[in-house]
């Protein structure tokens, strides 16, 4: 049975304690499996909520990572969905009064320009409206929530909105970079295209030019005759 210990002649209580690293180990004081197994389902449910230790720095660091290296997978494998929040979220009305997509190359420079300096803000107010805004279209909402609550210090609270700030300029880069090789590639075959076009048109006409012209040839017979 899952974290239930035997040892000896006695039955141990043994589970990873959530989000760290450390085991919690505790006897049973029973020989008996029926009992033991009985005293692990009534501790199991309650396990989250007794006996749960706080994270240490080193601890909450990797916790952080984790979730920011799930995050990135997440975003990654939804793709589709994260690309279109991200150009509704930072489309914009240009001075002209044009309406202009988030996939827009200009709108996307704009979004990291803009990122780039609510990263570095003291305006703490706007740094969690945008991180909010951030992680809400993502599959993750219920976890970062959860990240809060762990890394609730005032070192990790700021450390977690930079690290999705981060992962955003990196989605939002990626979704420059794609922008820049569907164009490029685009180009090139518009290129090919008329390239093509202009070999055909000088493949005919070289053609053209070795078919006999029946006129002429006509006309110097006629001159032969006189």
């Amino acid at each position: 049975m899952k974290y239930l210990v035997k040892s000896r002649s006695n039955y141990y209580f043994r589970r990873k304690i959530p989000y760290t690293q450390k085991n919690f180990l505790v006897s049973l004081k029973t020989d008996s499996l029926k009992e033991a197994k009985f005293l692990i389902d009534t501790i199991n449910p309650k396990f989250k909520t007794v006996g749960v230790l706080e994270m240490d720095f080193q601890e909450k660091i990797i916790y952080l990572q984790n979730l920011m290296i799930e995050y990135i997978e997440e975003a990654k494998r939804d793709y589709s969905h994260q690309r279109v929040a991200r150009e509704k979220r930072y489309a914009y009305t240009t001075k002209k009064g044009k309406n202009r997509s988030g996939s827009h190359p200009v709108a996307i420079d704009r979004a990291l320009e803009d990122l780039e300096e609510i990263t570095f803000s003291s305006d703490e107010n706007l740094r969690k409206i945008t991180y909010n805004e951030i992680i809400s279209s993502s599959q993750m909402v219920d976890k970062f929530k959860e990240a809060e609550r762990i890394l609730n210090d005032d070192e990790f609270k700021v450390r977690l909105v930079d690290e999705v700030f981060k992962a955003e300029i990196e989605m939002l880069h990626n979704d420059k970079n794609e922008n820049e090789e569907r164009i490029k590639n685009k180009l090139s075959l518009n290129e090919n295209i008329a390239l093509n076009r202009t070999e055909i048109a000088l493949e005919l006409k070289n053609n053209l030019n070795l078919i006999p012209y029946p006129y002429s040839n006509a006309n110097n017979a006629y001159k032969q005759i006189l």
